[in-house]
C-alpha cells in the first residue's frame, strides 16, 4: 500500500497542468492575432501615406516625417542672399513625401515669396542620400510678370535691396509649406547694377544729341542741299528719336537688373509704330512740298525769262518806232510786265522758304511755324513727354516693360494724325 500514487493529489497536479497549457496556447494565439492586425494597420498607415503625402502622426517619430524647408541659398553668393536672375536652392526636409504628393495629384512644385505663388517658375530636384534634398529653382520675371508685378507692389519691397522675404515651396494652387519667416535677402537691384545702368543711359543719351547737333540726324530734309544755313529740327523725328531711347534704355536697364531679356509688349510696339509713322508721314509731306516748290520754281523762273525776253525786245522796238502811239503801248505793256515780273519774284521767294528755311533754335524749331507756336505741335510734344513720364514710371516700378490702356494710346495716335493733317498746308518761317 505504501507503493502506490496518491490518486487525488496526481489528478489535482494534472489538472493544474492541463489548464496551464491550454491558457498558453490561447495566449500565442491572441497574441498572433493581435501581431497580424497592428502590420495590417500599418500597411494601411503606409498606403495612405504615399497617396496623400502626409505623414500620419502615429508614425512620426520625433518629428522626422515633418516637412519644411530648412534653408534658402543663392547660387551666386553662397549665402541667403541672392539678386533677380540668380538660382536658389531650397533645402526641404523629407522631400520624398512631398514629390510623391506632386506626382500624385499631378500638379507641379512652384515658388512662393511671401505667401504669393510666383507662376511658371518650375523646379528642379536634387536628391540627397538622406531624407532631405534641394529643390532649385531661378528667380526670373519673364512669364511670370503678373506675380512678380503684385509683389514688387508690396511696401516691404520699394527699397529694392536687402528686403528679407521668406521664401518656400509647395504645391501649386495650395498652401506653401513650413519654413523659417524671413529666410532670405532679397535684392532687386544690387548697387553696381544701378550704376552700370546710370552709365550706359548716360552714354547712349549723349550719343544721341551728339548725333542731333552735329549731324542732320534730327533736322527737317531738304532738296537744295548747297545752302551753307542748318535746316530746323523736325519735331516727328525728334519724337521718334525720343521714343527710341527710352525703349532701349529700358531694355538694357532691365536686362541688366532681372539678368534676363524682357518681354516688349505690345503697346511699346504700339507707341514705336505711331511714332515711325508720324516721322514717316512728315518726311513724306516735306518731300512732295519740296519737290512740289521746285517745280513751281522752275515755272516761274521760265516766266521770268520769258517776260525779260519781251522788255528786251520792246526796247529795241521803241529804238525803231518813234511815233506817240507806240511808245505810249510800249510802256503800258513795260508797267504791266514789270508789275508781273514783281510778282512772279515775289513768289519765288516765298516759295523757296521750303528749301531756305533754317534752324531758329531747338524749341521754336519743334514748335513753330510760320505763325509762331502752334497748338497741334504743342500737343503733340506734351502729349510725348507725358507718356514718356509714365513709360519711366511703370519700367522703374514694375521692372518690365509697360502696358498702355488702348485710349491712351489713340489719344496719342490722333494727335499724330492732327500734327499731320495740319503739316499739309504749314508755312515755314
Amino acid at each position: 500500500m505504501e507503493n502506490k500514487i496518491n490518486c487525488p493529489r496526481f489528478k489535482q497536479s494534472l489538472y493544474i497542468l492541463f489548464f496551464l497549457l491550454i491558457l498558453s496556447v490561447s495566449s500565442d494565439s491572441v497574441y498572433s492575432q493581435q501581431g497580424s492586425n497592428n502590420s495590417a494597420d500599418t500597411n494601411t498607415v503606409n498606403q495612405r501615406t504615399i497617396v496623400s503625402g502626409n505623414i500620419d502622426p502615429q508614425i512620426k517619430k520625433g518629428g522626422s516625417g515633418k516637412i519644411f524647408v530648412e534653408e534658402v541659398i543663392s547660387e551666386s553668393t553662397g549665402f541667403n542672399e541672392g539678386n533677380l536672375g540668380d538660382y536658389i536652392t531650397l533645402k526641404v526636409n523629407n522631400i520624398q513625401d512631398l514629390l510623391d504628393e506632386s506626382k500624385a495629384k499631378d500638379k507641379p512644385l512652384i515658388l512662393y515669396i511671401d505667401g504669393l505663388e510666383v507662376k511658371n517658375v518650375s523646379a528642379r530636384v536634387i536628391r540627397d542620400t538622406t531624407s532631405k534634398g534641394w529643390l532649385k529653382f531661378k528667380l526670373k520675371m519673364k512669364g511670370a510678370e503678373e506675380s512678380w508685378l503684385e509683389l514688387l507692389r508690396r511696401p516691404e519691397l520699394t527699397t529694392r535691396s536687402a528686403n528679407l522675404v521668406t521664401i518656400s515651396t509647395g504645391i501649386s494652387g495650395e498652401k506653401e509649406i513650413e519654413t523659417v519667416k524671413d529666410n532670405f535677402s532679397l535684392i532687386i537691384y544690387s548697387e553696381n547694377d544701378y550704376f552700370v545702368f546710370i552709365a550706359v543711359s548716360i552714354l547712349l543719351l549723349i550719343i544721341t544729341i551728339y548725333l542731333a547737333v552735329k549731324t542732320d540726324m534730327l533736322r527737317e530734309p531738304a532738296v537744295d542741299f548747297t545752302s551753307n544755313e542748318k535746316r530746323p529740327y523736325s519735331l516727328a523725328l525728334t519724337q521718334m528719336a525720343f521714343w527710341s531711347y527710352l525703349v532701349i534704355s529700358s531694355y538694357l536697364a532691365l536686362y541688366i537688373i532681372t539678368k534676363e531679356f524682357p518681354s516688349i509688349t505690345n503697346s511699346v510696339l504700339a507707341l514705336i509704330g505711331i511714332s515711325s509713322a508720324t516721322a514717316l508721314g512728315s518726311v513724306l509731306i516735306n518731300y512732295k512740298k519740296i519737290n512740289e516748290s521746285k517745280e513751281k520754281i522752275i515755272s516761274l523762273n521760265s516766266e521770268l525769262k520769258a517776260i525779260d525776253d519781251r522788255v528786251e525786245n520792246i526796247r529795241r522796238l521803241t529804238e525803231k518806232e518813234k511815233t506817240p502811239m507806240r511808245m505810249e503801248e510800249f510802256r503800258n505793256e513795260l508797267e504791266h510786265l514789270n508789275k508781273k515780273q514783281y510778282q512772279l519774284n515775289d513768289t519765288i521767294r516765298e516759295t523757296n522758304k521750303y528749301q531756305d528755311y533754317h534752324c531758329k533754335g531747338f524749341i521754336n524749331d519743334i514748335l513753330s511755324d510760320s505763325c509762331g507756336v502752334s497748338l497741334y505741335r504743342f500737343q503733340i510734344a506734351v502729349w510725348t513727354l507725358v507718356l514718356g513720364y509714365i513709360f519711366i514710371f511703370t519700367v522703374w516700378n514694375s521692372l518690365m516693360m509697360p502696358e498702355f490702356d488702348n485710349t491712351l494710346l489713340a489719344l496719342m495716335g490722333i494727335s499724330s494724325g492732327t500734327y499731320l493733317g495740319f503739316k499739309f498746308p504749314e508755312q515755314r518761317q
